[in-house]
């Protein structure tokens, strides 16, 4: 997920999930809702909205730790002022700016190495890369990486379903890495410099 201010009503869905995970937080999720919405929707439940749709108590030392995470979001511009959510705005507008350069230049190293095939475009990529490495499964990527300091994802996804139809299944799978506001040029470097021992 991109660090950008999202502004729901703009963008004119009646339902948007998010998991606090994707930016930094605690493993809780949340669906907003179109005003309205969640009054029209039927449940088996006999509770009032919101109730009705949460799967009982609310976890409060992990809500404790998604308004920390939001706190901390919002403090990533030192010159955003005012209010949290005016904060947020700057800080996240900031952070999508500064992740969009870093994602292009994560882009241009994979795409210098051998044995290298990032799936997806070279435009308007999320802060994120998925790549596979000819002649090694995901794990033998990871494996390596993870020995000299750099940390990848080779398990499932969470995107099942488009990796299959990109045929990554057919390729052994793919590993990915995911960049955050506080990830380097440096360590972007030392991915793409630790990834290229692997594939010379």
């Amino acid at each position: 997920m991109p660090h950008l201010p999202l502004d729901i009503a703009a963008l004119g869905a009646d339902l948007i999930a998010v998991s606090a995970a994707t930016f930094g937080g605690p493993t809780v999720a949340a669906v907003a809702a179109r005003p309205g919405l969640l009054l029209e929707l039927e449940s088996d439940v006999d509770l009032p909205v919101p109730q009705r749709f949460e799967w009982g108590p609310l976890p409060i030392e992990l809500l404790d730790g998604l308004t920390a995470a939001v706190d901390h979001l919002a403090g990533l511009d030192e010159r955003a002022t005012g209010t949290r959510r005016a904060r947020l705005i700057t800080s996240l507008s900031a952070a999508g700016d500064y992740e969009r350069v870093l994602s292009e230049h994560l882009d241009a190293g994979l795409r210098t190495l051998p044995g290298v095939t990032v799936l997806g475009t070279a435009t308007d990529r999320l802060p994120f890369a998925a790549f596979t490495v000819a002649r090694h499964t995901p794990h033998q990527v990871g494996d390596f990486l993870q020995r000299r300091g750099v940390s990848v994802w080779t398990g499932p996804s969470g995107m099942t379903q488009l990796m299959r139809a990109l045929g990554v299944d057919e390729m052994g799978g793919a590993s990915y890495l995911g960049l955050m506001p506080h990830t380097t040029f440096g360590e972007v470097d030392q991915f793409v410099a630790s990834l290229a021992e692997l594939t010379a």
